[in-house]
């Protein structure tokens, strides 16, 4: 496969499928041709405190977050794992009732619920996306 990089949406694209981007209208004049290497680089995660963004001569490097971005992304981390405990404690509450004295049928709702919730948290990218669109816990809240 043959990779471009375009400085201009800080996006990587298929050469190959140029004619399908630009029928979709996404393809982006100023894109350059990339190695693997570098494609490979910069679709992994970020070194600590780093963001993809563009350099100066239009090839992708990595930048440092902006302070205010990276406390807003240290808030969206700590709200998640909040979550994520929260969840599980209500998990471990009802497998511990379950093993005990086994579960209503309202309860085995509520289990199942909990742990769609849990698995919706956990695949949430808290990491580069701002308005996410945080799931209901089980009961509205």
């Amino acid at each position: 496969m043959r990779f471009g990089y375009s400085a201009k949406v800080d996006a990587f694209f298929l050469l190959d499928d140029e004619e399908a981007y630009r029928a979709g209208g996404t393809w982006q004049e100023d894109i350059i041709p990339v190695t693997e290497d570098v494609w490979r680089q910069f679709v992994s995660p970020p070194p600590e405190g780093k963001m993809r963004g563009a350099g100066k001569n239009g090839m992708p490097e990595w930048v440092d977050i902006p302070d205010r971005e990276k406390k807003e992304a240290d808030r969206r981390f700590a709200l998640k794992s909040d979550l994520l405990e929260k969840a599980a404690e209500e998990i471990r509450m009802l497998t511990i009732v379950q093993d005990v004295y086994g579960l209503s049928q309202e309860e085995k709702g509520k289990l199942a619920d909990w742990k769609k919730y849990l698995a919706d948290i956990y695949r949430l990218n808290v990491s580069s996306e701002a308005n996410i669109d945080w799931p209901t816990p089980p009961g509205g809240g």
